[in-house]
């Protein structure tokens, strides 16, 4: 997404079935769906008087062998595993530094993509951010015993009951979208 505040709002039956519960909960929260060159994504409503931050970031959809989420608890909140994407990484390398970091996880990227941004302010740092976020999937090769970031607690979740958990709406947007994969084959969505 180009991040410009113009961005064409898409109609609701393109974007990847997300449930009416996720569309309605989305615009309550001030986020318009919307189409840019590269497909369907969530745009949160950016607050023209504030200063934004812009921060890459990325995230990755890892399952168990029954079909639950990683999801990583920190005392501000729970995401999927991922975060911001350092200077010359891309979103698939910065997927498998934080993976390590978080969960102990050494993991393999794969080809399904996603895209949000979302605006929102951290109390923590004072700041507002415009997060653009990439969601990727993975797949665990090997694991540690923990990760090396003690204040973070890996969950498995189903992903029903994970779309009500995450701190970033736009988390549980890309949740629909990962849950939805299978039964609709959306060209919005890179593959």
């Amino acid at each position: 997404m180009n991040g410009r505040v113009g961005i064409q709002i898409a109609r609701s039956h393109l974007v990847l079935g997300v449930t009416r519960h996720w569309r309605r909960r989305a615009r309550q929260n001030g986020f318009h769906l919307v189409r840019s060159e590269g497909g369907v994504g969530l745009q949160h409503e950016r607050d023209h008087s504030a200063q934004y931050t812009v921060r890459p970031s990325a995230y990755c959809f890892i399952e168990d062998a029954s079909g639950r989420l990683a999801l990583v608890r920190t005392p501000q909140g729970i995401y999927l595993p991922g975060g911001g994407i350092e200077a010359g990484e891309t979103p698939a390398q910065a997927v498998v530094r934080e993976s390590l970091e978080e969960c102990g996880f050494i993991v393999r990227t794969g080809s399904w993509e996603l895209h949000a941004v979302q605006f929102c302010y951290s109390e923590a740092e004072k700041k507002y951010f415009e997060k653009r976020c990439t969601f990727l999937d993975a797949i665990v090769e090997s694991a540690a015993p923990s990760g090396t970031e003690p204040d973070h607690e890996l969950l498995w979740v189903a992903p029903a009951a994970a779309l009500d958990l995450m701190l970033h709406e736009c988390h549980g947007w890309a949740i629909q979208a990962w849950t939805n994969r299978a039964t609709r084959q959306d060209p919005n969505v890179h593959r």
